[in-house]
């Protein structure tokens, strides 16, 4: 029988938020015993190379922090004791640059003119751009559109019957089921996904911009009121912002309804209702900051004078959560690494 006819490239990628279970130990002894080889795969040879990746010295390996670029490193030497040829002439580190986190500009705005007058609004008090949102300015008439959810199939579509398009779309959270995980609107209110799905439904509706209401009483304990990164949804492709409750009361009753009405209304009928007589214009300002960070790419080269030319892709991620925060479901503050599972070596086996 003949093996490694293809090559084999080995990658090991930083992807952000990927688990990895991880041990607790003194960093010192973990280094001396990594460097140990030995002839051949076993329990032990894997669980010093956790016990290492996963020591405190790396800081929950954050893609761009200094303690991945460390976990890098100690794949590439791996991958070189290894007799792995790098992918590249610069060695085994492909730098790539991605986005690490977002934070405020300076131009964030929100203002209401109604028959009354004009009323601006403050940055994180009043409202707050959503991290996905574009960086842009979004004004017209408002369209309270109920829980934002367009879904024909299941006979309810809160832009049935009117044209959003230049116009600002305002939407609460959940659903006419709540939150309900195994209802008939799960899918348009899945944990991590609902914002996302909602903020695109206005824009392919053709809304100029989304305004999303606080569910919480004190805006401050809802979730959207803080910049949330999320690396698969970089830009929405049009403005999106939250706003507390009072702000979209005061919207709602410059145009004669009130929130409470219009709410009530939503979990009975999916039809949307025009607030007439009040035009909003805000612009959000979020900056996109770069981070820059490592995959580590080897090749074991296949011995078939045909075959080797063909490529098989074995890939990984090293990179974890860090010290928590944005992407960790940690319950306790940020500042603690984000590695306090404790695994036996019988468990490495599986």
């Amino acid at each position: 029988m003949r093996v490694r006819q293809g090559a084999l490239l080995i990658l090991a990628a930083a992807a952000i938020g990927t688990w990895v279970p991880t041990v607790r130990f003194a960093s010192a002894e973990v280094e001396r015993r990594v460097g140990e080889r030995d002839s051949e795969v076993s329990a032990e040879r894997i669980a010093r190379h956790v016990e290492f990746l996963a020591s405190d010295k790396l800081q929950g390996r954050r893609a761009g922090t200094p303690a991945a670029d460390q976990a890098a490193d100690y794949i590439a030497r791996q991958f070189k004791g290894f007799n792995l040829k790098p992918a590249a002439t610069a060695g085994f580190l492909q730098t790539f640059t991605f986005v690490a986190s977002v934070k405020l500009g300076s131009d964030n705005s929100f203002q209401m003119t109604a028959p009354g007058g004009s009323h601006p609004f403050k940055v994180t008090d009043d409202f707050m751009p959503l991290a996905f949102s574009s960086s842009a300015r979004a004004s017209g008439q408002v369209v309270f559109a109920g829980f934002g959810i367009g879904a024909p199939e299941l006979q309810y579509d809160n832009y049935a019957g009117v044209d959003v398009s230049g116009r600002i779309v305002m939407v609460m959270r959940g659903s006419p089921e709540g939150d309900n995980p195994h209802g008939r609107f799960s899918d348009y209110t899945s944990v991590g996904l609902e914002i996302q799905k909602k903020t695109l439904k206005a824009r392919e509706k053709g809304a100029s911009g989304i305004i999303f209401v606080s569910d919480e009483e004190r805006f401050s304990e809802d979730r959207l009121s803080r910049l949330h990164h999320d690396l698969n949804f970089l830009d929405a492709g049009i403005p999106a912002v939250a706003v507390n409750q009072q702000v979209a009361q005061a919207i709602l009753s410059a145009g004669g309804s009130t929130l409470a009405e219009l709410q009530k209304r939503a979990k009975e009928s999916p039809a949307p209702s025009a607030v007439r007589g009040v035009e909003i214009e805000f612009k959000t300002d979020v900056v996109k900051v770069e981070g820059k960070a490592e995959n580590v790419v080897g090749i074991l080269q296949g011995s078939d004078p045909t075959l080797s030319s063909e490529f098989i892709v074995l890939g990984a991620h090293y990179d974890h959560l860090g010290l928590g925060g944005s992407g960790s479901l940690a319950a306790r503050p940020e500042g603690q690494i984000h590695t306090e599972l404790t695994i036996t070596r019988r468990a490495l086996l599986y």
